[in-house]
Formats: structure tokens, C-alpha cells, sequence
């Protein structure tokens, strides 16, 4: 059911009146905001208390507080973070995360800008407030980032970005 809610809402055209841009939100995290931009419907933040399952099985996704314009790809990166939290590995939310076509055609190179940029975000909120659902999405954040930058096989790790050209 998330899936077919993620494809619906990926083939939704974004309405004139969602105005916050993707680019304004997130730039920061990746130092080149271009890669962020797009006409995609994004609600950021799919997470289990934003949909309503009726009896009859069908989805509402509420709670659209943070709606924004962007690239279709920032939508599962959002996604990622709660799959993890849910109990799946970095890995295992990686994989269940290619099965949409613009995770597989983002630039790898913004995946991981983003991802070490959100990361850091995270980590910072959680230094400076103490509230525990914060430092939950820090651990998580922090546990995607490490396995998405764990650098090259046998590398012990990396201080700079590192991709394989055909790998996400």
C-alpha cells in the first residue's frame, strides 16, 4: 500500500498553489540546489500517523503541513529515514526505496550530499534540543548516512564523497 500511495502521489501534478520549493527548504544540505528542483508533489513526510486506512482499504494520506515542489527523488530520501525507524536496515530500506524510477535516476551525487547534509541537521537539532523524538530522528538519520557514505569497499571509511557511477 505505501508503494502504490508513493507512485500515486509521484504522478500527481503539483498545484500553483504549493509554493515552498524544494530548492529553499533543503539547499543548504546540498551545496548546489539545482539538483533539487522539479514539479513534483512532495509530502515529506509519510510516516505511519499520516495515513488513514479506511475498512474498505483505501489510503487517505493527511498532515500535509510541509508540502513542497521539488524532484520526484526527495520524496523517497524522505521516505528512508522512517523505513529504518520502522525496524528496517539502512540496506533493506535502500532496496524497497529503487523500486521507484526517480530514486534510480537521481544524481548519486546529490543523494549523498543530501543525505550527509540531513544527517548533520539532524544531529545539530538533537545537541541543542532535548526533546527524544528528535534525537530518534537523529539516530536514524545518522544510521542512513553511515551506511549511504561508508565510502569504497576496504576504504575504512571517507572524508570525502565517494559513488560508484551505476549504484544507488
Amino acid at each position: 500500500m505505501l508503494a502504490e500511495t508513493v507512485h500515486h502521489l509521484q504522478s500527481t501534478p503539483c498545484p500553483s498553489a504549493v509554493t515552498l520549493s524544494a530548492e529553499r527548504r533543503w539547499g543548504k544540505f546540498t551545496g548546489e540546489a539545482g539538483s533539487l528542483s522539479g514539479d513534483t508533489l512532495l509530502h515529506t513526510d509519510l510516516n505511519e500517523d499520516n495515513f488513514i486506512i479506511t475498512p474498505d482499504g483505501r489510503a487517505y494520506l493527511v498532515d500535509w503541513a510541509f508540502t513542497t515542489r521539488g524532484a520526484a527523488w526527495l520524496e523517497p530520501m524522505m521516505l528512508l529515514p522512517w523505513l529504518i525507524d520502522a525496524g528496517h536496515s539502512p540496506q533493506e530500506a535502500e532496496e524497497w526505496v529503487c523500486r521507484f524510477p526517480a530514486w534510480l535516476q537521481a544524481p548519486s551525487a546529490a543523494i549523498d550530499m543530501f543525505t550527509a547534509g540531513f544527517a548533520a541537521w539532524w544531529q545539530d537539532a538533537a545537541r541543542t534540543r532535548p526533546e527524544a523524538w528528535i534525537a530518534r530522528r537523529a539516530d536514524v538519520a545518522g544510521r542512513w548516512a553511515a551506511h549511504r557514505l561508508k565510502g569504497p569497499p576496504g576504504g575504512g571509511g571517507r572524508t570525502s564523497l565517494w559513488m560508484e557511477p551505476d549504484r544507488h
